[in-house]
C-alpha cells in the first residue's frame, strides 16, 4: 500500500510541477535631459488614455511614452499636491 502511494505521489509530482512565470519590467527613467521640468517630482498619475501626468515643483507635464508636454501653472507658481481623474 505504501509503495503504491509513493509511486502515485511521484508520478503526480512529476506531471504537476508548478513553474513560476517569468516577468520582465520595462522601466524608463526620465530626467531633465529628457525635458522633465524639475528633478523633484511631487505626484504621478496615469489617466484612462494611458498618459502619465507628472507634477513637479515647477509645472505639470504629460508624458505619452515618447515626449513630455508642459502645462504652465501660471505666474503664481502654485504647487500641485494631488492629481485626480475626471
Amino acid at each position: 500500500m505504501f509503495k503504491r502511494l509513493l509511486i502515485i505521489f511521484l508520478l503526480l509530482n512529476t506531471f504537476c510541477q508548478l513553474h513560476a512565470q517569468e516577468y520582465t519590467l520595462d522601466v524608463q527613467q526620465l530626467g531633465i535631459e529628457d525635458g522633465l521640468a524639475h528633478r523633484q517630482v511631487l505626484q504621478l498619475f496615469e489617466d484612462k488614455d494611458g498618459f502619465l501626468w507628472i507634477a513637479t515643483v515647477k509645472d505639470l507635464q504629460r508624458y505619452d511614452g515618447y515626449k513630455l508636454k508642459s502645462y504652465d501653472l501660471g505666474k503664481e507658481k502654485n504647487t500641485i499636491s494631488t492629481l485626480y481623474a475626471n
